[in-house]
Order: structure tokens, then C-alpha cells, then sequence
């Protein structure tokens, strides 16, 4: 399948917008795990996918695309390629902050987002996303991963540094108790707290909040 008709499959659809509900292809569903890392890459960086589809389209595809309960598309992040093809997908989703979340997310923060949106998958993603500290993910993967959550927090966009701090916050349990030791989460949520310029005193309080969760935890 070429990747314009993999990219029409996978955000081509209509109301309701509910990932529950949508019947993707069989030809979607053939397309190599290997194939579709490669398409994963590229969707985060392909311009005319915002020509072609409004942002709540682009926010089903993605959340069909980066949860394993509707694609087993989120496994080519754990099991397809070498350790450092891996590290390279997970690297690139720093294109999700910059070209989807950072660019759809424009309500002030806090404000509700309902279940589908981009902001709901933004705020949310680390807690959804199958990567997550421990058997099979590689010291370096989890590295990698809290690389991109490390250059979230430097967003401008409230909401992707939200999605940050609740990402190394879910993390950094895991991180103590693995084999791996890693320290990292903590000392990145101890260094925005206290370096951030943010003028939003609710995400401030947000950040104090997962700071003080992790060190008593």
C-alpha cells in the first residue's frame, strides 16, 4: 500500500470520530509493521495532512495510531528493527509536539478537553502510549523517550508541557523499581519546577503538585 491511500485509511473518516467505532481496511491492516514504522515517521511531518484533514480527523487517526487498543501500530515502537531504528521512531515524536499538539492544543490550560480530541490525546499520551520503562524497553529507549518528554517541557504550549510532567511523573516509579535505576524523571520535573519562565500559575501548581508526587512516592 502506498502511503498516501495508508494515510487516506487512516484519517478519512467522519462523525461520529470515535475510534471505537471505526472500521479500518484490510489493506490497512496488511501493510507490514516495518512499512508502517516508516509511514509513522512520515505522517509526523507531512504537511499536506493539514490541508487535507480538520484537526479533529487528524486527532482520530492519531489516537487510532498510538493506541495499541485500536492499531498494533504502537508496537513498531517496542519490537520492529534494530534498538537504534526504535530509539530514531521514538526520537521523532517530538514532530507530534511540534506539528499536532503544540498547533491544535489552543485552549488556555486548564481547560476540559473531551475524550477524542487532540488535547485530550495530548495531555494523556505518555499514560496511553505503550512505551513505558521495563522489559522490552532498552535503557536507551527509555532514555530516548524521556528525551522527548524533556523537549516537551520547552514547548510554549501549556498543554504539551502538561503532557511532560504527567508523562515523567507516570515514569518515574517505574524508573526507581526497574533494573535501570534511572533517576532522570525526577531531576527533570525538579529542574522545570524550579528554572520554568511559565507565567500560568496553574500549570506551575500543576508541575509542584507532580513533583511532590514523585518524591513521596
Amino acid at each position: 500500500m502506498e502511503y498516501s491511500q495508508w494515510r487516506s485509511d487512516l484519517f478519512d473518516h467522519g462523525p461520529p470520530y470515535d475510534p471505537c467505532v471505526v472500521e479500518l481496511s484490510d489493506e490497512l491492516d496488511s501493510v507490514s509493521l516495518e512499512e508502517t514504522f516508516d509511514y509513522l515517521d512520515r505522517m509526523l511531518i507531512d504537511p499536506e495532512l493539514h490541508i487535507l484533514y480538520s484537526p479533529t480527523q487528524l486527532a482520530l487517526g492519531l489516537s487510532m495510531a498510538f493506541n495499541n487498543c485500536f492499531t498494533n501500530f504502537p508496537f513498531c515502537y517496542l519490537r520492529i528493527g534494530t534498538e537504534d531504528r526504535r530509539i530514531y521512531g521514538i526520537l521523532n515524536l517530538k514532530n507530534l509536539y511540534d506539528n499536532f499538539f503544540g498547533k491544535y492544543c489552543l485552549d488556555p490550560y486548564p481547560s476540559k478537553s473531551h475524550s477524542g480530541s487532540m488535547q485530550h490525546l495530548c495531555e494523556n499520551f505518555w499514560e496511553r502510549f505503550i512505551l513505558f520503562p521495563g522489559e522490552p524497553t532498552s535503557v536507551r529507549m527509555v532514555h530516548a523517550g524521556l528525551d522527548v518528554m524533556e523537549y516537551a517541557l520547552s514547548c510554549r504550549n501549556d498543554h504539551c508541557v502538561a503532557s511532560a510532567l504527567s508523562g515523567i511523573a507516570s515514569w518515574t516509579y517505574a524508573c526507581r523499581q526497574s533494573e535501570y535505576g534511572i533517576s532522570r524523571p525526577m531531576e527533570l520535573i525538579r529542574a522545570w519546577v524550579e528554572t520554568s519562565s511559565t507565567r500560568n500559575p496553574s500549570l506551575v501548581h500543576y508541575g509542584r503538585q507532580m513533583l511532590e508526587n514523585v518524591t513521596v512516592g
